[in-house]
């Protein structure tokens, strides 16, 4: 018997009762990455889960959500969970960012 699940033919194509594996055809996309980057950004482009993003941001996942609903935290809706590519909410995070200097700061330490 043939390792798998099919059944083996003989020459004149009678099955012999022996299980053969059949390979599925692979499609020429197969192969292809799902995020297509170079070396130097691979890890910015990366899928995150809520967890992955929680821990990433040190915040909790109710925290999370309201960005993704209040704030414009950018995420791709995914069955039941959001997932969330990571060079996008670095990007989100940039608009946050604290300047020395500036008005905002200045403001605080009155």
């Amino acid at each position: 018997m043939a390792a798998g699940g099919g059944t083996t033919n003989d020459t004149n194509g009678k099955n012999m009762g022996r299980k053969t594996t059949k390979k599925a055809p692979s499609s020429p996309d197969s192969t292809a990455p799902v995020h297509p980057v170079g070396p130097a950004g691979a890890a910015d482009e990366r899928l995150l889960n809520t967890r992955e993003l929680m821990e990433f941001m040190n915040l909790s996942r109710t925290k999370i959500w309201d960005l993704v609903n209040n704030h414009g935290l950018p995420a791709f809706r995914v069955g039941g969970d959001y997932r969330y590519l990571r060079s996008e909410v670095l990007a989100w995070l940039q608009q946050y960012r604290v300047r020395s200097g500036s008005q905002d700061s200045e403001a605080e330490s009155e």
